[in-house]
């Protein structure tokens, strides 16, 4: 061994060595949890045929490399896995396999495609889902509404086909659709039944045309890997005698019935993971999933409580939310409270400045390029995309538009405001909204030289395009899990965690969690950075707005 191993560790691989049971570790954040279960399958017996489920290709790759001479073991990532059932059981995906990242853009064009005089080149039920869908919108649209209708259905058309598919929610009936709308925000009045039947079905139409073109075509996208093995009932190509899986916390349901499948039958399952760093559940990972493989696997529990990575003052405040996490660590550190502005005395090249508000980070980008200090934001294609989202395209290039423009987003938040309510279901939304806003808003007084809400985008864009490898990284809490740097400076850390009223359980106890995953990023030196001061009367919000990455980012922990 090329450590040595502490108490908990060893009580692990005696386990592999010797029991006959299935096992779980909960392992706090820098616990080392990838490398005990390296470590512990030299105590396995090498006739056993290994799996080992990878979060993501960047991790898989560093797990092959650790392992290139156990030849017992195979590392995969869930979607190869799917894609290998798949392969077994459908010749197509062997022989003319076709990955179609827009293959259900794709099929929604071709069911609303129209002729030269602009009708439907065939009228179906999909065509007649889809103009109800519209007519409702328009009817209850205020006149003084930026008219957004194409981009709040495409939006709720590629969520809903994702989360249907991810949580195998797909044709479970009308309750459980509406449960889902309402625990991931999707923009969908929830009181208008007749609004979400019309959603579900068309949604359900979709997916049901994408089964068609996969079983006959071959044409897939990355949901449909996992997937698709869950809704043909499909077996494995191939089975293990033991099977890992890493960040258990973050499997989505069609993820951990794909894996199942690999299971030999009195096989071992070993899953590992930490439920405090269970924070992606806004796409389509289970909050539930920890506890859904207690259910479904029976598991002795093991702890991995030692932090390696963490400073003992910054693990002295991760355990205000975790408190069994601890640390041998007893190196120098500091953890530093500080006003937003004197973020560039401290701030050095390489630094992790991190937020649980993207408008944060361009204050934070302001304030560094003044001091000609390079940054870049991660995640910078998702950001722009929620900016544009909510903007009349008709709009882009009115330069009176433009100069009216904190006017314009101030009535987009309040008629939102007034839509939505106080409903826990919608907190969400109107926080995304409100990020957004902000973002404008602050770029706007910023940018002294655009004309048109198309020249702002194009300064935005510029502002997140640095790509110096020693620049300052800036990114939403979310997006900086699995990462780790000597010094992170947390902006509005005395605001976290966020407790609005009417916050559901779940929507709580992941605000803890993006907390502690953001405390746990520093190795030595955390600053406790205070919120930017509110420099323009006009912001349409000075509570803090949260930050939701999109669907995609759930395939990668960085």
């Amino acid at each position: 061994m090329s450590f040595k191993p502490t108490i908990e560790q060893n009580q692990i691989f005696n386990f592999f060595k010797n029991g006959k049971e299935n096992g779980m570790i909960d392992a706090v954040a820098g616990s080392g949890k990838t490398s005990t279960i390296i470590n512990g399958i030299d105590y396995i017996d090498k006739k056993n045929k290994i799996l080992f489920c990878a979060f993501n290709k960047k991790i898989q790759e560093e797990i092959n490399q650790k392992t290139v001479n156990k030849e017992n073991v195979i590392v995969k990532t869930t979607y190869a896995l799917g894609l290998s059932i798949l392969k077994y059981h459908f010749e197509i995906f062997t022989r003319s396999p076709n990955l179609d990242k827009s293959k259900y853009f794709n099929i929604l064009n071709e069911q609303l495609r129209k002729n030269k005089s602009n009708n439907y080149v065939e009228e179906t039920k999909f065509t007649r889902y889809f103009e109800k869908i519209k007519f409702i919108y328009y009817q209850e649209k205020k006149q003084e509404e930026p008219d957004i209708f194409y981009k709040t259905f495409y939006s709720n058309y590629y969520r809903l086909v994702d989360l249907l598919r991810y949580t195998l929610s797909y044709a479970k009936g009308e309750s459980s659709f509406q449960r889902l709308v309402e625990k991931y925000a999707i923009d969908i009045d929830q009181k208008n039944t007749q609004l979400l039947e019309l959603y579900r079905k068309l949604v359900e139409l979709a997916i049901g045309e994408g089964n068609i073109k996969a079983k006959l075509l071959g044409i897939y996208d990355y949901a449909d890997m996992i997937f698709l093995p869950c809704e043909f009932k499909l077996s494995s190509p191939d089975q293990f005698d033991i099977v890992f899986v890493d960040e258990c916390q973050d499997l989505s349901n069609a993820q951990l019935i794909t894996i199942t499948k690999y299971l030999k039958k009195g096989g071992r399952f070993f899953a590992v993971g930490d439920p405090f760093q269970s924070i992606y559940g806004f796409a389509g990972a289970s909050p539930e999933s920890f506890n859904n493989i207690k259910t479904l696997y029976n598991p002795k529990m093991f702890k991995l409580t030692n932090c390696f990575r963490c400073s003992s003052d910054i693990v002295k405040l991760a355990q205000e939310i975790r408190p069994d996490i601890t640390t041998t660590n007893s190196f120098k550190s500091s953890i530093i409270k500080i006003k937003f502005d004197d973020i560039i005395k401290y701030v050095q090249k390489g630094d992790f400045v991190l937020s649980r508000q993207n408008c944060n980070l361009f204050e934070v980008v302001f304030k560094l390029l003044c001091h000609n200090i390079k940054c870049k934001i991660i995640g910078k294609k998702e950001i722009l995309k929620s900016l544009k989202d909510i903007i009349d395209n008709n709009k882009l290039y009115s330069e009176k538009y433009y100069e009216e423009l904190p006017d314009h987003l101030q009535k987009i938040y309040k008629i939102a405001e007034n839509k939505l309510g106080n409903n826990p279901a919608n907190y969400e939304k109107l926080e995304n909204l409100g990020d957004s806003i902000n973002i404008l808003e602050s770029c706007f007084f910023h940018n002294q030289n655009a004309k048109t809400l198309n020249d702002l985008f194009d300064y935005i864009e510029s502002l997140m395009n640095c790509e110096d490898e020693d620049s300052v990284i800036l990114s939403s809490i979310h997006r900086s899990k699995g990462l780790e740097k000597k010094n992170v400076f947390i902006i509005g850390y005395n605001e976290l965690p966020i407790k609005k009223e009417n916050m559901l359980e779940w929507q709580l106890y992941q605000e803890k969690c993006l907390k502690y995953v953001a405390i746990t990023r520093a190795e030595v030196n955390l600053y406790q950075t205070e919120s930017p001061p509110d420099k323009n009367d006009t912001l349409v919000l000075q509570d803090a707005i949260l930050d939701q990455p999109s669907l995609i980012d759930i395939k990668s922990s960085d």
